[in-house]
């Protein structure tokens, strides 16, 4: 995918306006937005991470798929009822790449508890399009950053 360093990058699948110009594609948190509402999401690379997102967009509607559990469901239905063509991003944050020394490595747990307190503020919201109330945990994720945020949703819910 070609890139440019004064235009946002537009997905192939479906039209998702990427500001790659502004940002790195780094592990980031941001704001998909479909109009007036929005998807919080997360990813190892800002780019890759849209282009997964259109590609899922793109597949969910093709298919005809209706099933309500799933993570795009609230996002197409929005996309057929307002006839919404295009998406913009607006990134959250994208500073959860840790360095130390000459290694680099990602904040998994930080993105987690971050992407989970978006949610918890947004659960009320009728322009939030997630279908789900606890962050998604990827693969990519370190295991000790997973068990930590085990631990944080447990002391969450003991509140």
């Amino acid at each position: 995918m070609k890139t440019s360093s004064s235009k946002p990058t537009v997905t192939s699948k479906w039209h998702i306006e990427v500001p790659t110009h502004q940002y790195e594609s780094l592990p980031s948190i941001f704001k998909v937005w479909f109009g007036k509402k929005y998807l919080i999401w997360k990813g190892k690379s800002l780019l890759q991470s849209c282009e997964f997102l259109a590609e899922g967009i793109e597949r969910f509607m093709r298919l005809k798929k209706t099933d309500d559990t799933d993570y795009l469901y609230h996002v197409c239905k929005h996309i057929v009822r307002t006839r919404c063509i295009r998406a913009t991003v607006e990134v959250i944050d994208n500073s959860f790449i840790k360095k130390k020394g000459d290694s680099e490595s990602i904040n998994g747990y930080g993105m987690l508890v971050m992407e989970q307190r978006l949610l918890d503020k947004a659960k009320n919201d009728a322009d939030c399009l997630n279908n789900n109330a606890e962050a998604y945990v990827p693969n990519w994720i370190k295991k000790d950053h997973i068990l930590k945020f085990e631990e944080f949703i447990k002391k969450r819910w003991k509140k």
